[in-house]
């Protein structure tokens, strides 16, 4: 009996199911890495240089995990054809794909935990609230500072002269620099 003919119905499915794990963790860290720099510009612009350091690492952890996701399938397909090596009974235990299969799990996770760490770290809190010191009030041809305590939560102005005819106008908030 040769090792070949070992690889019955069990061992197939090991094989497989290690082949989508490997697949499915390369997907979502394909997704997260397109979807946190197709989106980077509404979240990452707001934030200190420390978040940007743990989003840029969560990045290159998923990269990482991408990488040894595709190696992961190569060692896999290597044991079930080793192209003219020494045929040793395949196993997903074998040390090539063990190896892979283990740094692609700690690069995910890894990645998964510093992306969610920044999510939280960029959540708006007292601590890194922009203060707005002042409203711009545009009126067509012109533009008016006034005071926070002069605009009510509708942003609509209070202690102000009322005008004789209606005229449009918009606020905006404008934060500290």
């Amino acid at each position: 009996m040769t090792p070949t003919d070992k690889f019955d119905s069990r061992l197939q499915k090991a094989f497989d199911f290690c082949s989508e794990t490997s697949k499915q963790l390369i997907n979502i860290a394909v997704g997260i890495i397109a979807f946190t720099i197709t989106f980077a510009k509404d979240f990452i612009g707001e934030v200190g240089i420390e978040e940007k350091r743990i989003a840029f690492a969560a990045w290159i952890l998923f990269f990482v995990s991408v990488l040894t996701g595709i190696l992961t399938l190569s060692a896999l397909a290597s044991q079930l054809d080793p192209g003219g090596g020494e045929l040793k009974s395949p196993s997903i235990w074998n040390k090539p794909i063990s190896i892979f299969v283990n740094l692609q799990w700690i690069a995910f996770v890894l990645g998964l935990g510093l992306i969610t760490y920044f999510g939280i770290k960029s959540l708006p809190n007292e601590n890194n609230k922009k203060s707005i010191n002042r409203y711009e009030l545009i009126i067509p041809n012109s533009t008016i500072s006034i005071s926070p305590k002069q605009v009510n939560s509708t942003n609509n102005i209070t202690n102000t002269k009322k005008e004789s005819k209606p005229t449009a106008v918009t606020i905006t908030q404008v934060p500290n620099n």
